[in-house]
């Protein structure tokens, strides 16, 4: 009976040890994946400021020239 017990023991301290390792390697995972998506997304948010704010900027300019331009000339033809 205590060699039973003994081994059985054992097992759970091997199975106990697996399963630490598992979470570990599994939580280290994650923060990999986690590190990969936050520079995912600061590299995604540089690229936005570069290209779509300028490209907004002119956009809006263009606009309001336009707007400016139909007003006066509907103010001067009256």
């Amino acid at each position: 009976m205590t060699d039973g017990r003994a081994r059985q023991t054992d097992r759970q301290t091997e199975r106990q040890t697996d399963n630490q390792k598992d979470r570990h390697t599994e939580m280290t995972d994650w923060r990999a994946g986690q590190t990969d998506r936050q520079t995912e997304r600061q590299t995604t948010r540089k690229t936005d400021r570069q290209t779509v704010r300028p490209t907004e900027r002119q956009t809006h300019r263009q606009t309001d020239t336009q707007t400016d331009t139909q007003t006066h000339r509907h103010t001067d033809t009256h």
